[in-house]
């Protein structure tokens, strides 16, 4: 059976965020609408973004997004297996990802910055997503949740 060492709820914290979408670390002539949401139960940060382009700009490279309200708790840091939680349940303008071959979903394999990555099921394979990807006026909102410390 299960046991308890501790009944008491020691944080609870609700805000927002400004998630910083990057390709390849960087943002260079991008503009963007940029919100996030986050409530913090004790270890569990739920959070929620949407990021609306209107020029992706001149930088190429992995999708990220930077700025997660609080690190992720250190031995969830497995590489691109961890899937920790990250959820896109929209996305619009996708340039080159046909809605009925594949799904984005993303990974956070250091500090407060997701990785956003594409799995293809016509041949089973998964890369990161890129710029490529993304279309100057895409559009995504994505929700997830990770533990702290």
């Amino acid at each position: 059976g299960a046991s308890m060492s501790a009944e008491l709820l020691d944080h609870y914290e609700e805000g927002s965020w400004t998630p910083v979408m990057k390709f390849g670390g960087g943002t260079t002539g991008m503009s963007a609408t940029q919100n996030g949401t986050y409530t913090r139960i004790g270890r569990v940060v739920f959070f929620t973004a949407l990021i609306t382009l209107s020029d992706k700009g001149s930088s190429s490279g992995t999708v990220t997004v930077d700025g997660l309200p609080f690190n992720v708790w250190g031995s969830q840091l497995t590489g691109t297996s961890l899937q920790a939680g990250i959820h896109i349940w929209f996305q619009e303008d996708m340039a080159d990802i046909p809605n009925d071959q594949g799904s984005a979903t993303g990974y956070i394999a250091s500090g407060p910055t997701i990785t956003f990555r594409y799995f293809d099921s016509n041949n089973n394979s998964g890369s990161n997503l890129t710029d490529s990807h993304l279309a100057d006026t895409s559009s995504w909102r994505f929700s997830g949740q990770y533990f702290v410390a």
